[in-house]
């Protein structure tokens, strides 16, 4: 029966007319249940603000079904009328869950995560922690040749942030911050110094990194390499109550830290990596204002930020005062 005479039959028959609009909804719940059998789907877009956009206009895109930028480092998952970002970045999409996306409506969108998560390992990104499948399961191990092809790999992002270095032919063990490979031991060859963080390595970034540095320490000790210690910073630490003027690469810059620069010493707020997905590019960003009047009269009277490539902020040294802890045994 085709659909033009099953039509006019429907229009002579009451009968008929029922059967046609049963036949109709059976149809359309047919075709529902096979978009669930399929999964969510996956729409990609080249900006977070075109993507929120067409969540909101198109009918394509259901519930469940998962938005990706690329270029933003933003994955997202449309639920009910709002695309809610699973990954840190989150560009133009709502953010701030505070459970699991998993467990949200009893589980309506756990399968639409772990198309998310699958999605996005293969961009290379990893999901906010809050929805990964499985618990972080700690900082890796690399192994190099040289300490140079380590600080490579590190600043080329090829290493995470809080993975361990190992280099034996040099006897250095290191860990990464951001994108700065920083030695525990007393050897670093050409990795940063233990030093250059100007506080015991536990304390820094509010303990961020503590995995990082009990492995390393595991690490440095399976194969009898000696660690700087706190001596390294002893150096660098005077009244634990005063802020000590200290040499460090920019990108170790931390909120706290009055930072001299522009002939003024200023006041870091908060620090940062932007992704410009125009350029492709990382930027580091610090948030600050000046410590006097003064201060903010050679600058600005309100509180601005400083950015530069991340590339130019690895390298780049700049004097900070900071209080640093004493060193603890």
């Amino acid at each position: 029966m085709t659909q033009d005479y099953a039509k006019r039959l429907a229009a002579a028959s009451p009968l008929a007319a029922a059967a046609f609009q049963l036949g109709q909804v059976v149809s359309a719940v047919d075709h529902a249940r096979a978009i669930a059998a399929a999964g969510p789907a996956v729409h990609r877009f080249d900006d977070t603000t075109t993507a929120y956009n067409a969540s909101q206009c198109y009918d394509e895109i259901k519930d469940g079904d998962v938005l990706v930028v690329a270029g933003e480092r933003a994955i997202a998952v449309l639920m009910g009328a709002y695309p809610v970002a699973l990954t840190i970045l989150n560009g133009q999409f709502h953010n701030g869950l505070e459970e699991s996306a998993r467990t949200i409506r009893e589980g309506r969108y756990a399968a639409s995560v772990d198309v998310a998560e699958e999605t996005a390992a293969g961009l290379g990104l990893a999901l906010d922690p809050t929805h990964a499948a499985r618990p972080d399961d700690g900082p890796d191990v690399h192994r190099f040749d040289s300490t140079a092809e380590a600080y490579a790999a590190a600043t080329r992002e090829e290493v995470a942030d809080g993975d361990v270095l190992v280099v034996e032919p040099e006897r250095v063990v290191a860990f990464v911050v951001n994108v700065l490979p920083v030695a525990l031991t007393e050897v670093h060859g050409s990795l940063y110094p233990y030093a250059a963080m100007g506080k015991p390595s536990r304390e820094y970034s509010d303990g961020l990194y503590i995995r990082s540095v009990d492995l390393a320490e595991t690490v440095a000790a399976e194969l009898g390499f000696p660690l700087a210690g706190p001596a390294a910073t002893e150096a660098a630490t005077g009244d634990p109550d005063q802020p000590t003027p200290i040499e460090i690469p920019r990108m170790l810059v931390e909120p706290g830290d009055i930072l001299h620069a522009f002939g003024a010493r200023l006041t870091v707020v908060d620090t940062g990596i932007h992704i410009n997905p125009a350029a492709t590019e990382a930027y580091w960003w610090a948030e600050v204002e000046g410590v006097t009047e003064n201060d903010s009269r050679r600058t600005y009277r309100s509180r601005w930020t400083i950015g530069m490539p991340v590339a130019t902020a690895a390298w780049d040294v700049v004097t900070v005062d900071r209080v640093l802890s004493a060193p603890t045994a």
